[in-house]
């Protein structure tokens, strides 16, 4: 009867495992308790002649202390007993009994009042489980299994056949919980979620379109192991762990960074995806993954030639190795062994500074100039580089007039091939300053009313082409002699002009300081 009540309560309240686990123990416990107080302690307990008599006359009325007397007199010494007792008597004792016992039912010694007790019981107890396996079989059939198996359900008039969701969850990923249900078939379900922290959330479960027997539900990402039990009309789905699979994000990322080797430049590795660097350097690009990796790809973002596939080292170390010539911007998409993909990763950048060419500035002369074929005239310019200057040349070129007397308009985009006035080979230097003096007697065939177009061409160390850059044109009219004289004198003066001046005023300081002073000396 106790068992059916544990059947009744657990149908109606669905026990806990653990509940179940204690009741069950706590029966078990006990009947073993009731088997040692009672029949145990009587089939431990010696069973001999003087307490089987004891026995019979308890229920015997008609042995009353005669059966007793017999067995303890039997035992004694019949002449030390003669002593204080008559053998007559004894033998008469002995004679009474003998023929007493059989006459007596011997049987009603045997103790049957715990049948009277048990057997009802019994009978009462296996008439209503009876009854129950008759009118509900299942559920007997269930209750004995949820003795010992924590999943197992009573059947209920809506039944849960099928629970799809995708066998890897993504972290942080949104996803989708259909249920197929049967029999009746409520008008919307829920799912309640409980997190490993205790936090708790109800979903509802609605029908899908145009397939009532199926709900479904969007579940929002999770962050941590949670715990998911569906509740579709009286059914109740087994509790169904859902742990989150993080995707594959970066764990760290190293760029080994070698410059070309003009430049000089000691290669260098940078702990981060971002970098500057010059120009055709070579750039050796290592992942490490948060977790073993199927596939890395780098997706780059500009005018960049990069290939996408990356190479393993192991299954979380990833290599890829390019020239960067032109600044670009990049990323990565991971694929781990379960197929999930990687998402928001971060973009990095190289930065790629470009080899610039020679700067040439002609500080001397400045603007148009003029002088005679056979004269001289000072020349002054400065070069520059960002790693090596390795050749200097000075170029020039005559043009002469035209038919109509004038010179030829030449476009600016047009550059001229001169000839080589002086030429510097192995410069070596970054920064070269050039201070001489422009020969204009060197250059063969100079004659007056022609122009000289002179400039400069510097070529870096740039390998495996140098950079050749070149200067704006000096533009230099060759004049006669005496014009240039003339031109000469004329800019001497401009120079002796003002220096007078600075004399004069020199002069007329001194002479108010000396009055100055003279009146000073009076006083």
């Amino acid at each position: 009867i106790g068992s059916l009540l544990f059947f009744l309560c657990d149908w109606l309240t669905d026990f806990p495992f653990v509940v179940r686990l204690l009741l069950l123990a706590g029966g078990i416990a006990y009947a073993l308790y009731w088997f040692w107080r009672g029949p145990w302690q009587e089939i431990k307990t010696p069973l001999d002649e003087e307490r089987l008599s004891l026995i019979a006359e308890k229920h015997l009325p008609e042995l009353h202390s005669r059966l007793i007397s017999t067995v303890q007199l039997r035992k004694q010494d019949l002449n030390k007993l003669a002593r204080v007792m008559s053998p007559d008597l004894v033998k008469a004792l002995f004679r009474q009994t003998y023929e007493t016992v059989p006459k007596v039912p011997i049987t009603n010694v045997v103790d049957r009042s715990w049948m009277k007790q048990v057997l009802p019981r019994l009978i009462i107890g296996v008439l209503l489980w009876g009854s129950v396996a008759a009118l509900f079989p299942a559920h007997a059939r269930v209750f004995l299994q949820r003795l010992v198996w924590p999943y197992a359900t009573y059947p209920t008039r809506t039944r849960i056949e099928k629970v799809e969701y995708p066998a890897v969850i993504p972290e942080q990923t949104a996803f989708i919980i259909k249920v197929k249900a049967a029999g009746e078939i409520p008008i919307t379900g829920q799912l309640e979620l409980t997190s490993a922290k205790g936090f708790s959330a109800m979903l509802e479960l609605k029908p899908m379109n145009h397939q009532p027997s199926w709900f479904q539900v969007q579940v929002p990402p999770l962050l941590e192991k949670t715990t998911a039990l569906i509740k579709l009309g009286d059914a109740r789905s087994e509790e169904i762990i859902l742990k989150p699979t993080p995707r594959p994000h970066i764990k760290s990322i190293k760029l080994m960074i070698t410059p070309p080797a003009y430049t000089r430049i000691k290669p260098f590795t940078v702990n981060q995806g971002n970098a500057k660097v010059v120009a055709g350097s070579k750039i050796e690009l290592r992942l490490t993954s948060t977790k073993p990796l199927r596939k890395a790809r780098l997706m780059a973002r500009g005018k960049t030639q990069l290939q996408p596939e990356m190479q393993t080292e192991s299954p979380t170390v990833w290599t890829s190795s390019f020239v960067a010539e032109q600044s670009f911007a990049y990323s990565f998409e991971l694929i781990d062994s379960q197929d999930l993909q990687s998402t928001n990763l971060p973009e990095y950048r190289v930065s790629v500074q470009p080899d610039r060419p020679p700067r040439i500035i002609i500080k001397i002369p400045e603007g148009a100039w003029e002088m005679a074929p056979q004269s001289k005239m000072p020349f002054a310019f400065q070069v520059e580089d960002d790693y090596r200057i390795s050749r200097i040349r000075i170029m020039y070129h005559i043009v002469a007039k035209n038919a109509a007397g004038e010179f030829s308009e030449i476009s600016s985009d047009v550059k001229l091939k001169g000839k080589v006035y002086q030429q510097i080979e192995g410069v070596g230097k970054a920064k070269v300053i050039f201070d001489s003096v422009f020969d204009a007697s060197r250059i063969g065939g100079l004659q007056p009313g022609q122009q000289l177009r002179l400039w400069v061409e510097a070529d870096d160390n740039k390998t495996p082409q140098a950079q050749t850059q070149r200067s704006e044109e000096l533009i230099i009219t060759m004049v006669t002699a005496e014009e240039y004289q003339r031109i000469l004198l004329q800019q001497l003066e401009t120079i002796v002009k003002p220096v007078d001046e600075v004399i004069l005023n020199i002069r007329s300081s001194k002479r108010v300081l000396e009055r100055v002073q003279k009146k000073g000396g009076k006083q």
